[in-house]
């Protein structure tokens, strides 16, 4: 009995320091030795992903992404670039799927630490920009990918959002909005129409905040 209790104690506390970067806020670990590797792997990803290298940058890329998710904001604009580039370039299906759900993970991962990451930035982030980034992707490279979901997560981008909405997100959630419709009129016929409205707002703001610029 008291070694299972041992076990289970060992087992807790190295779920608690899986992530060092989080652990009592400290943005490169806890350590000295910590701060070194997770510089040295920001370093030599950098670099290597602006050489195009990206199976290089990639390992080096993951292991600050994996225990030090509030090093870098810059973490999460390079890892669509350098995941998506791995993405075009896999031949191996297993592989491929394996870098589209990482992928999916960046922009989820963004989201959950996005108060704290909100502090390291003069560009405000917002939820549903990012989640707007993260749908489009989802409609782009998961295979066969859920309409519902899709058209869930558009709905919350652009009701986030709204004027300062993307256009090309305004303009998916309208494309899926009228999926939903002919998928099942009687259940979305309404909803479907203050979509469209609610839309019609949007667009124009976004198209007065262009011209403003």
């Amino acid at each position: 009995m008291k070694r299972s209790i041992l076990t289970l104690f060992a087992f807790v506390s190295l779920c608690a320091f899986a992530q060092h970067g989080i652990v009592n806020d400290k943005r490169y670990g806890l350590t000295e030795e910590d701060s070194i590797n997770c510089i040295n792997n920001i370093s030599n990803y950098t670099v290597n992903l602006k050489n195009k290298s990206y199976d290089i940058a990639y390992p080096y890329w993951k292991e600050v992404f994996t225990n030090y998710p509030l090093a870098s904001v810059n973490l999460y604009y390079h890892g669509p670039t350098l995941l998506k580039n791995l993405i075009a370039k896999a031949t191996d299906e297993q592989k491929k799927s394996e870098y589209i759900n990482e992928l999916m993970s960046v922009y989820d991962q963004q989201m959950k630490y996005l108060d704290k990451l909100q502090g390291l930035t003069k560009s405000k982030l917002s939820l549903g920009n990012i989640l707007g980034k993260k749908v489009m992707d989802y409609i782009k490279y998961v295979p066969n990918a859920d309409a519902d979901s899709a058209y869930n997560m558009l709905s919350k981008s652009v009701s986030l959002e709204k004027g300062l909405s993307e256009y090309y997100v305004t303009q998916q959630f309208m494309k899926y909005s009228a999926m939903q419709y002919k998928k099942n009129p009687q259940q979305h016929g309404e909803q479907i129409i203050q979509d469209y409205l609610d839309a019609s707002v949007y667009i124009v703001e976004v198209l007065d905040k262009y011209n403003a610029n």
